[in-house]
């Protein structure tokens, strides 16, 4: 026998379940077209509109950032996280890529690493933090800027090491903290000249065939 509350408590969920999922859908087309109309109004933002004394303002939040190059480490600060790879889109790509490029650009002095350790910090509000996944962000592609300004020669494992970690905040606005530093690979030898347990067994088979 259905228990009527029951019946309420999962249609309650069951309706609460697709809210939840289309307003995260929303979440992100607002954000995508966020980033369609400022690229618009900023078609406005030039010289010949400005000799009428005609300002147009197209920053955002998300546009600062705080960047420094010190004692070996450049820092750079976004007010904002990276999205999850399957909700990025061209205008969060180009977003990012104006970000690093502006902040790397802002610096008197440009670093320069041949070895780098990549190290990414996010700050996330504590309401969204327990579903905030850490691996799957938009990493790739603020990477690859760092090699288009020439941070790093480039991304393959010979020159760069990548951390990642999360961190819930009770500040409402999320952040991004991008730390490059030079290190030194410390393989372990004994770790590299290692053989699976049963190699030399099946070599010994093709050698009798």
């Amino acid at each position: 026998m259905d228990n009527p509350l029951i019946k309420e408590v999962r249609y309650l969920v069951s309706e609460t379940e697709k809210y939840l999922k289309e307003t995260e859908y929303w979440v992100f087309k607002l954000r995508q077209n966020l980033f369609h109309w400022q690229n618009f109004l900023k078609m406005f933002d030039n010289d010949y509109i400005r000799q009428y004394d005609f300002e147009v303002d197209s920053s955002l939040m998300i546009d600062q950032f705080e960047a420094e190059y010190k004692d070996g480490v450049l820092k750079i600060l976004i007010y904002d996280v990276p999205p999850v790879y399957k909700v990025n889109t061209q205008e969060d790509s180009f977003k990012w890529k104006d970000l690093i490029t502006n902040a790397v650009n802002s610096l008197s002095e440009k670093p320069r690493f041949e070895k780098a350790h990549i190290h990414f910090e996010f700050y996330v509000p504590v309401s969204a933090f327990i579903k905030a996944d850490t691996d799957n962000r938009m990493i790739k592609t603020i990477i690859n800027q760092l090699v288009t300004c020439r941070v790093i020669p480039n991304d393959t494992m010979e020159h760069v090491k990548i951390t990642l970690e999360g961190h819930a905040s009770k500040n409402m606005f999320p952040k991004t903290i991008i730390k490059v530093s030079s290190y030194t690979p410390q393989p372990d030898p004994e770790i590299a000249s290692r053989k699976p347990p049963n190699s030399q067994e099946k070599n010994n088979k093709k050698d009798k065939k």
